[in-house]
């Protein structure tokens, strides 16, 4: 709950509210909508809920360092674990140093994207580190409509993944 409190003018309150921004912080965010609902109350009466639905989708900021996701980072990451034979080699020489993210907290989340095949970039249903983790690498690293480099390689990859942006009543 935010409770904001004093008098100034309409358009000061609604500045503010308009900056509210809702972040699930969660080493596996629940990818559900949610409703969020503001009321307002000036000391007398309070206002009918103004409700927004917040939608998720997943994102490629897997250490979730905060912004765009980073092919050194995030694309590294994502490499790594894909390519590695047993699941207990380090994630940790790819972490950000602003990552908010755990290494096992980064497990979970990779795990949560293959669960549900989020990484599966050419749609053929199997997740491949050497056609959709490179195909993530090269989006993160800004190639759009790269041609295939042999008949083995799939297609360039739709644009599947939305930056995440922060909920707003605005």
């Amino acid at each position: 709950m935010l409770t904001l409190a004093g008098a100034d003018t309409l358009a000061h309150y609604q500045q503010v509210l308009a900056t509210l921004t809702y972040r699930d912080s969660a080493a596996q965010p629940n990818p559900s909508s949610r409703n969020v609902a503001v009321v307002v109350n000036d000391g007398t009466q309070a206002s009918l809920p103004a409700v927004s639905t917040v939608a998720f989708a997943p994102t490629l900021d897997v250490d979730a360092s905060g912004g765009v996701p980073l092919a050194f980072s995030d694309g590294d990451l994502i490499l790594g674990y894909l390519f590695r034979p047993s699941r207990g080699a380090p994630l940790q020489p790819f972490v950000s140093a602003q990552a908010t993210r755990t290494e096992p907290q980064i497990e979970t989340y990779l795990q949560g994207l293959v669960t549900a095949n989020t990484l599966d970039i050419d749609g053929d249903g199997v997740i491949r580190s050497f056609t959709d983790g490179d195909l993530i690498l090269a989006y993160l690293f800004g190639l759009r409509g790269v041609t295939p480099c042999c008949r083995l390689c799939p297609p360039p990859p739709r644009a599947r993944f939305r930056r995440s942006r922060p909920f707003s009543m605005g």
